[in-house]
């Protein structure tokens, strides 16, 4: 292939891979998208980021937190534990899915990351493993009320609400009712993981 194919091939490549992302995101502009695809692809001219990268990546969204648990889980929620790294697409859904985006591709994101083992259930014990990763993320500067500050009294006030037959999992259908009924789970979803520094603590309930 010529210089110019292979412009031209880029070209296509990249704008097939931004349309996709404004479809599956519902995404209202291609601007941010562009920005993003431009910087990911100076960083890794391969297109592709492996664990390490991206767990060092997520350090610099929030850097007052433990972020390598939570960072694993989603890279693995992606397929990339699987296939041993992520292209653009996967990358910036991850990070977009945090902050923007619809409600239902982030439960659908969601789920994936708490079910651990892919069986399409949550366990209790995945659930905790999910939310401790979570609560290591938000760091010192969140304040949580006392019957809901560990992870464990968490987990079970989240998975007893979801757990509506009392089987001991969750599946998806349960877990859509419950995240749209839990005020933890809607605020981690609509993009409150955030550990910046602030002069006073934040609340969540």
């Amino acid at each position: 292939m010529n210089k110019m194919g292979e412009i031209s091939s880029k070209y296509q490549l990249r704008k097939s891979i931004i349309k996709d992302i404004r479809k599956e995101l519902n995404l209202k502009s291609n601007k941010s998208t562009k920005k993003w695809y431009g910087s990911f692809m100076k960083s890794y001219p391969t297109g592709q980021v492996d664990e390490a990268e991206f767990v060092s990546i997520y350090k610099k969204f929030f850097p007052q937190g433990e972020v390598q648990d939570f960072a694993r889980h989603v890279f693995r929620a992606f397929g990339g534990k699987e296939k041993g790294s992520i292209g653009f697409k996967e990358f910036y859904k991850a990070f977009v899915l945090q902050t923007s985006g619809d409600l239902n591709e982030k439960i659908v994101f969601a789920f994936r990351m708490y079910d651990l083992d892919g069986d399409g259930e949550i366990t209790k014990d995945e659930m905790l493993t999910i939310i401790q990763s979570i609560y290591k993320l938000l760091g010192p500067n969140i304040r949580m009320p006392s019957h809901l500050n560990t992870p464990e009294k968490r987990t079970e006030h989240v998975f007893n609400q979801m757990d509506v037959n009392k089987v001991g999992n969750i599946n998806f259908a349960e877990f859509l009712a419950g995240a749209l009924n839990n005020s933890f789970i809607l605020r981690m979803l609509g993009g409150s993981l955030d550990s910046s520094p602030t002069s006073s603590k934040k609340s969540i309930n």
